[in-house]
């Protein structure tokens, strides 16, 4: 499993582990060609699971792009709100001012998991 955190690169091979502090940027994926099995634990939970449980459900109904990111703003807004951190790229503010924006659009609107 490939891990960027922070800008670093590392790669977990079976049997490996890799901690991700609060706060830390990161993304991770498979680099095989096989089925990847891993456990992925979250100490304190959070909302973390949420935004699981929203992704898969946007996927399921076709609800994603071509990159895993909902199509919808609303969406979007509603998946950043339940993701306890800050996605790699665009600095915090304006994640904070525009996806928090849109997050509480979301919830007016009653846009829920």
């Amino acid at each position: 499993m490939r891990f960027v955190i922070d800008g670093e690169e590392t790669i977990v091979e079976q049997g490996g582990m890799a901690s991700i502090r609060p706060t830390q940027i990161h993304q991770f994926w498979n680099v095989s060609t096989d089925r990847l099995v891993a456990l992925h634990e979250i100490r304190p939970p959070g909302q973390h699971w949420n935004m699981f449980e929203l992704i898969h459900k946007l996927e399921c109904e076709g609800k994603l792009n071509n990159k895993g990111i909902p199509s919808n703003p609303l969406w979007l807004g509603a998946a950043w709100r339940v993701m306890d951190g800050y996605l790699a790229g665009p600095p915090r503010i304006l994640q904070t001012a525009v996806l928090g924006g849109l997050a509480r659009l979301a919830d007016l609107l009653k846009y829920r998991v």
